[in-house]
């Protein structure tokens, strides 16, 4: 079955309430949720006025007729577009290229360029057209344009590393025109106009954003590039923020691992598709989906919450991050998302794995202005806190978005309880938490005790709890 939700494919225009347009759109609402949806919010989502009881079942009625059989159901007292991984949707497909762009960009950029494009090649003109315009899917909407826009950033940052300014031009400053305040990327394009000789048209484009904002001036990093132009800085020349890191057998002698011991942060990249684990991490997790094979969809939603996350904060004026437990550098780190949003945005990281602390260090290396990463113990949270460069890099006197992100199962129930509450009280008010776990509710008996056997093989210990707990 084909579905394709990124461009806009029914033109159909009428005044009934059950238009071909309508049956689209409902299709399309649904290809979006995970989980069955009700009548009502169904209705809320399709329509922002009343109407007619019928209207919702007309429109069921001609969407099941041009769906295989099957395939729209009534599951839980809702509505489900029954999708399979043999489906042909664009949205997979697009996050399937960036996943792939984002494995390979710091070892092979012209291959990410090449994925950046194919996955943009999936939008139409308009995006989401077929998105119904309500108050119920501004947030929907808002959240996949996120994703073209960090997908249109990416591919800018990539035409700079390998050298080809010129052919970020006429896109970027299309993308810009729709997107006439993100001032990532009008900075990368004043970059490419700079690369290209033309200095004059790339501080005009500073000047013409600075005017959008009236009486607020742009962010620090678009008026520190705009001087960095304007005087000729060497320190133009862009570097690529993916391709500092080390190989991982050149951490592993410098750090002296034990490459016998399974590393959660490395199973957790295995799971992600990156390159930084060793065969023992590749064979637990080979072992382990044997039980539970949608492991690695977990690993990647669990991905996906933190990426939202940040962003979900970022947009509410929240630029100070602090993830613990941050696991190795892979796709969309929190100071990347949180950076495309507030270029000036800061993050510490935090975590206490050797692998982990090489690759962070070689990663961040030049932008300690504005992210870190510290050495430090979930368990010691005063430890974290009190460090000189968290007190360096955080105000706590500004609200303050605390991560922990697959990882709080590695702490048993009190515990977890003592440091999420010492670490949230210093907190201001505007602050956020944001967490993430394993939980046994709903694992088979064979599935709890495989996830067991494998955390006595690792350097930490799984604490399986209830949802409710």
């Amino acid at each position: 079955m084909k579905i394709e939700i990124l461009g806009s494919h029914c033109r159909t225009s009428g005044t009934q309430e059950v238009t071909r347009a309508k049956v689209r759109q409902l299709i399309t609402v649904l290809a979006l949720q995970d989980e069955p949806v009700r009548a009502t919010t169904l209705t809320a989502l399709l329509w922002d006025r009343p109407v007619t009881p019928g209207s919702l079942n007309q429109a069921l009625h001609l969407a099941r007729r041009a769906r295989p059989p099957g395939r729209l159901v009534t599951d839980a007292g809702g509505y489900r577009l029954a999708l399979t991984p043999a489906d042909d949707f664009d949205l997979a497909r697009f996050r399937s290229f960036m996943d792939k762009a984002r494995a390979v960009r710091g070892v092979d950029a012209t291959t990410a360029v090449t994925l950046y494009r194919e996955a943009l090649a999936l939008w139409g003109d308009p995006p989401l057209g077929d998105l119904p315009d309500t108050s119920m899917t501004i947030p929907i909407r808002a959240r996949l344009l996120a994703e073209l826009r960090s997908t249109r950033e990416e591919l800018a940052e990539m035409l700079l590393v390998i050298g080809e300014p010129h052919e970020l031009l006429a896109p970027a400053s299309g993308w810009l025109a729709e997107d006439p305040y993100n001032e990532r990327l009008r900075g990368l394009l004043m970059l490419a106009l700079h690369r290209t000789d033309r200095k004059g048209e790339a501080l005009q484009l500073y000047r013409s954003g600075a005017n959008l904002l009236d009486d607020a001036p742009p962010g620090p990093w678009l008026r520190r590039l705009a001087q960095q132009i304007h005087h000729n800085q060497p320190s133009l020349e862009w570097r690529s923020p993916w391709a500092s890191r080390p190989s991982l057998d050149a951490v592993a002698a410098a750090a002296e691992l034990d490459t016998s011991v399974v590393s959660p942060a490395r199973t957790y990249d295995y799971l992600l598709g990156g390159n930084n684990h060793f065969p023992v991490d590749r064979e637990a997790i080979d072992r382990l989906m044997l039980t539970i094979p949608h492991l690695r969809h977990v690993a990647q939603g669990n991905r996906r919450f933190l990426v939202e996350a940040v962003r979900y904060v970022a947009w509410r004026g929240v630029h100070q991050f602090l993830d613990i437990g941050s696991g190795l550098p892979t796709v969309d780190n929190v100071h990347q998302v949180a950076q495309r949003i507030t270029p000036d945005a800061h993050t510490v990281y935090v975590d206490n794995d050797a692998t982990v602390r090489a690759h962070a260090t070689a990663l961040l290396h030049g932008q300690e202005d504005t992210t870190i990463f510290i050495n430090g113990d979930l368990r010691d949270p005063a430890q974290i806190l009190r460090t000189t460069e968290t007190q360096r890099l955080l105000d706590f006197d500004q609200p303050i978005a605390v991560i922990l992100c697959a990882i709080v199962h590695f702490l048993d129930l009190h515990d977890a309880q003592r440091v999420i509450a010492e670490l949230i009280e210093p907190l201001p008010p505007g602050s956020y938490l944001a967490v993430s776990g394993v939980t046994s509710t709903g694992s088979t008996p064979e599935a709890m005790q495989a996830l067991t056997h494998t955390s006595r093989d690792s350097t930490v210990t799984v604490h399986l709890r209830t949802r409710t707990q």
